[in-house]
């Protein structure tokens, strides 16, 4: 009987989890664009992977720009709101990558 009840319970923590990722999962990625918003903190990274990454293991990280000729990584606390067009927030500069990785919880 015991054994029965872990499983129950384990499937439904499994089922939790799974339903609590999926919900927290965004991304939207514009090229030659960037959010000028204030900067967590600026990193020198080898590429775009490491400023993904970097972003992800950031618990406050919301967004990121990614200068491609410099290699630098901007990372935000800060991202764009729904629709997700980016037209009114993000600005337009060649080589840069702004890519926002969770929702953002800043109001307009």
């Amino acid at each position: 009987m015991f054994e029965g009840f872990f499983w129950f319970t384990l499937l439904h923590f499994v089922i939790f989890h799974i339903r609590k990722t999926r919900a927290e999962a965004f991304s939207f990625t514009a090229r030659d664009s960037y959010l000028a918003t204030p900067v967590l903190k600026t990193l020198l990274v080898e590429d775009w992977l490491g400023c993904t990454l970097a972003c992800q293991d950031d618990a406050m990280c919301i967004s990121y720009n990614y200068d491609t000729s410099f290699k630098s990584c901007d990372l935000n606390e800060h991202g764009i709101q729904p629709p997700y067009t980016g037209s009114d927030k993000l600005l337009k500069m060649q080589g840069m990558i702004f890519h926002q990785i969770r929702v953002s919880h800043t109001k307009k």
